[in-house]
């Protein structure tokens, strides 16, 4: 009796896991679509043999169920990775498992988990790995975690989101959070399009394999600003294919004489209606595309009554123009257990005190 872990080391084990990972699930009922087995799954599946700079090296499962008198009270979704530092291969990293792309946000999975029950957790890492660094991101606000260990956590970033239940409808959310000069501009941009004399129309519908030629089109429009395309990556393209196919997808097109100019990709899960993926056509900038297909989503959201609309995380300036409301994003770092470990816990802490500071400024400009 008391408390138990089980491990997690192989796909095989992973896939026996299903059916007790998403009972615990729907007892939980909760939100987060990226701590979900499916998400998480297809994200092994998809880069469990992908080396790279940014999502590391030799990735390990590390998955901790925690039992407290043989009940399922929390599931810890770690990997152990490789990471590059200082032109050295071989820094070994315990991460969330799917921190490295996309997620929105990771954390220990359970209804109610104490300092305790986290220390226990850790404790078992300490005494059955060798690692050199913990180094968890993505963590929101709420979390257990940062509330048991804020002293070494470090805010980076944030989530554009807010509920629905806070409004009426989306007349009341317009006005509440649309800037005066932001809803002129969108006015404006309707404007221009008319006085071209074309054609304006709008476009939601459930994602299909259909769709991904114009998605994968217009996408590529962002590397003529020096940004890249998730979908020119095989890795990354068969990721999307799959959580598109997996959760229940929809895109919103812009269209200008029925030709799709804008797209914005959203997946749901339990309410929540996440951005995937947005872009805009960037040969017609002179109508903000990009901002119409935002605002378009969120009246969506409204028609559709959805609990949740997330952003996804990043403080981009157009996501700050359409909601005022923010999730903060914290990273936590505990030193390993190996004799370099004091160094690069100290490494990472200079690193990621820089960035809370950066994170602190912009924060402040933005005047939310």
């Amino acid at each position: 009796m008391g408390n138990r872990v089980e491990v997690v080391r192989n796909e095989k084990d992973f896939i026996e896991k299903e059916a007790e990972w998403k009972a615990f699930e729907k007892y939980l009922d909760h939100r987060s679509i990226t701590i979900t087995y499916d998400y998480l799954f297809i994200f092994w599946q998809c880069f469990k043999e992908y080396d790279s700079h940014n999502l590391g090296y030799k990735r390990e499962l590390l998955i901790l169920f925690l039992y407290k008198n043989d009940n399922l009270h929390a599931i810890a979704p770690f990997c152990k990775i490789k990471r590059k530092r200082k032109k050295l291969l071989g820094v070994d990293y315990i991460e969330f498992l799917g921190q490295q792309f996309l997620t929105n946000y990771c954390d220990i999975i359970s209804k109610e988990i104490g300092k305790e029950d986290i220390e226990f957790l850790f404790d078992w890492l300490f005494d059955n790995e060798k690692f050199d660094l913990v180094n968890l991101t993505q963590i929101p606000e709420y979390s257990p975690l940062i509330k048991y260990f804020k002293k070494i956590s470090f805010c980076y970033s944030a989530c554009p989101e807010f509920s629905l239940d806070n409004y009426q409808d989306y007349q009341e959310y317009f006005q509440r959070n649309y800037s005066a000069n932001h809803r002129q501009n969108l006015r404006k941009a309707l404007n221009r399009i008319y006085k071209k004399g074309m054609v304006y129309s709008e476009l939601v519908k459930n994602l299909t394999d259909d769709d991904f030629s114009e998605i994968i089109r217009l996408s590529r429009s962002k590397l003529e600003d020096d940004k890249y395309c998730i979908y020119d990556d095989p890795a990354k393209l068969n990721f999307s294919k799959k959580i598109y196919r997996k959760f229940a997808a929809q895109v919103c097109f812009i269209q200008l004489n029925d030709i799709k100019v804008a797209f914005k990709t959203n997946i749901y899960f339990n309410g929540l209606k996440f951005c995937y993926d947005t872009s805009y056509d960037r040969d017609y900038e002179f109508c903000s595309p990009g901002n119409l297909a935002v605002d378009l989503s969120i009246r969506d959201s409204f028609q559709t009554g959805v609990k949740l609309h997330s952003e996804g995380w990043g403080m981009d300036i157009y996501k700050m123009r359409f909601i005022k409301s923010l999730t903060i994003i914290y990273n936590l770092l505990f030193k390993g257990n190996t004799m370099s470990s004091k160094f690069w816990l100290a490494e990472s802490v200079n690193e990621s005190s820089l960035t809370q500071e950066n994170f602190k400024a912009n924060l402040s400009q933005a005047n939310l």
